[in-house]
């Protein structure tokens, strides 16, 4: 809602930051989650972009189970997602 977006904005959150923020053997991993069909907004794109730029290793992970593969390829994970 607009009001919880104005609260969000007060407390420093920055649109379009991914979903998940990881730092895993000193390396800082993001994994931005859409629903299968769905699209990056332009915020998303220029976040993703920014982090990229900045060296972080960046996703989009369409459904769970991409999901579950990217964070697994990323060596993330305890065990195994399947």
């Amino acid at each position: 809602t607009p009001i919880e977006g104005a609260i969000m904005k007060g407390q420093g959150v920055v649109p379009g930051v991914p979903d998940l923020a990881i730092i895993s053997g000193g390396k800082p991993y993001f994994l931005e989650l859409k629903a299968i069909g769905g699209r990056l907004s332009d915020a998303q794109e220029q976040a993703i972009d920014a982090l990229r730029a900045a060296g972080a290793t960046v996703a989009v992970a369409y459904g769970l189970n991409e999901a579950l593969a990217q964070l697994e390829a990323w060596q993330v994970l305890r065990g195994k997602a399947t």
